[in-house]
């Protein structure tokens, strides 16, 4: 089988899996754990969920609706 290359994660030399990236980077990648995520992520600092169509994750969302609930 061929190799696909070296991952492209900076200072990484391992053969790549998926995505141009090795096995431990890949799972990083997955998880939004890298700069360039998966997908976008929750705007909440800190939480690297993925983001819903409002910008939030559905936690963060529920939790903001309930507040102006509360505040109305």
């Amino acid at each position: 089988m061929a190799s696909k290359g070296t991952c492209k994660a900076d200072g990484c030399e391992k053969e790549v899996i998926g995505k141009g990236y090795c096995s431990r980077h890949y799972k990083l990648w997955r998880e939004g754990k890298l700069p360039k995520a998966r997908y976008k992520t929750c705007r909440t600092e800190g939480c690297k969920k993925k983001q819903t169509d409002k910008g939030h994750c559905a936690d963060h969302q529920k939790k903001k609706a309930e507040a102006a609930a509360a505040a109305s």
